[in-house]
């Protein structure tokens, strides 16, 4: 139900519409809040009346029963049974099948041995935790201008939701399956291929300070360009991050041999269900608002 009430997400910004005012505002609930008119917007599209009515015929008898959190369940229903990614080489190895190549195998143990399933753990790789691992940042954060860093672009991440110093600098563990197909990598989208992602654990710390920010992915603007690698990459802030990283007891140089670490590519890759590979059947041919759809 958030994203919609963010600005960098789909709210839109200052007093673009009703929806981004009511977020300046700080309404989110209640009779002017975000949720509520996003449902009126359902409920007056005759179409929208009809397709919650089959999705929820014991709640929904006229238009003024349909809810945000109704549209918040639906769409999770729909993640759920379009985007499962669960017939990967990788689950059909577990199921008993020959699916995974040797190198692939390999870079499995190695997963195992260096450590790396201690946080990439269970069916989905992730422990669902945060964790400091010394990614380099690139473009400006969300650091709400506090404790030195007065141009407000430090992106503290997990402290922010927290308010504890002591989570500075921590993002949670991402889920790797499909990993092959979600580049760029980190929280900022630092590392743009698999085998830099893996080389960075090699040892975090010295990647971070050595960054090599011309493999990001972001259009150039001379301005832009300034504020997102010279100052984001500053000693002060690179020499926090990295403190922060020092402190993470689960982080250790991994001290990979390249053959190592070309061997955790191909277990990574393994991780790819073919099914996600095209997606394109889950757009559909129009929507009942008659809004464009983007292909």
């Amino acid at each position: 139900m958030f994203p919609v009430t963010s600005a960098t997400e789909m709210a839109g910004q200052d007093e673009e519409n009703e929806i981004s005012i009511a977020v300046a505002e700080g309404k989110l609930a209640g009779e002017d809040g975000v949720w509520e008119l996003l449902a009126k917007r359902l409920r007056d599209i005759p179409g929208y009346f009809e397709f919650f009515a089959a999705a929820y015929p014991e709640n929904v008898e006229t238009q003024s029963d349909i809810t945000f959190v109704m549209a918040a369940n639906a769409i999770a229903a729909f993640e759920i049974s379009a985007w499962q990614a669960l017939n990967s080489p990788f689950d059909q190895q577990l199921r008993g099948e020959d699916a995974m190549s040797e190198a692939a195998l390999r870079g499995m143990a190695l997963f195992n041995d260096k450590g790396c399933a201690i946080c990439h753990a269970g069916p989905l790789q992730t422990d669902n935790l945060f964790h400091a691992i010394a990614m380099p940042q690139i473009g400006p954060g969300l650091g709400d201008n506090r404790e030195g860093f007065s141009d407000g672009l430090e992106d503290f991440g997990r402290e922010r939701v927290s308010g504890n110093s002591a989570d500075r600098f921590k993002f949670r563990t991402p889920s790797l399956r499909n990993i092959e197909l979600t580049a760029p990598y980190g929280h900022s989208g630092a590392y743009t291929t698999l085998e830099s992602i893996v080389n960075h654990y090699n040892n975090p710390v010295l990647s971070l300070m050595t960054y090599d920010h011309s493999q990001a992915i972001l259009p150039s603007r001379t301005d832009l360009d300034e504020i997102d690698f010279t100052v984001m990459n500053s000693p002060a802030r690179t020499g926090s991050i990295a403190q922060a990283a020092l402190r993470e007891p689960l982080l250790r140089p991994a001290n990979m041999s390249a053959s190592e670490v070309s061997d955790i590519v191909e277990f990574l890759k393994a991780l790819t269900d073919p099914n996600s590979l095209d997606l394109s059947e889950n757009i559909p041919g129009s929507v009942p608002s008659g809004l464009p759809i983007s292909d």
